[in-house]
């Protein structure tokens, strides 16, 4: 996959991706910030993959939930941040389905 990588969450996450060289950051302390740094990185042609903080998905309306969680390019995935111990597996699994075209859940019980 040509093109950057963006990374969009708290303090923590952000600082973690800067220091292995991740350039488009965006650190989010309220729902505006979120909702500029969506519109910014959809609108970049250059950034090829959205690395997001899941908690921040969880934030957003169900109309911009559904864009990012369908979305190809950018392609978004969601990662828990660093106090965050639950994956959503069914997100994963979406994930996993419609990069790989297959659906994992069955063979590996995620």
């Amino acid at each position: 996959m040509n093109g950057r990588i963006a990374v969009i969450g708290d303090k923590i996450m952000v600082d973690g991706f800067m220091s292995i060289g991740i350039k488009d950051t965006f650190q989010i302390d309220n729902d505006k910030q979120l909702k500029d740094a969506l519109d910014s990185v959809i609108k970049n042609n250059e950034i090829a993959l959205v690395i997001i903080q899941e908690s921040l998905v969880d934030r957003l309306n169900q109309r911009d939930r559904d864009n990012i969680q369908k979305s190809v390019r950018p392609l978004f995935i969601e990662i828990p941040g660093f106090n965050e111990k639950e994956v959503h597996t069914e997100r994963l699994r979406d994930l996993i389905l419609r990069a790989l075209g297959i659906d994992i859940s069955n063979r590996y019980k995620i």
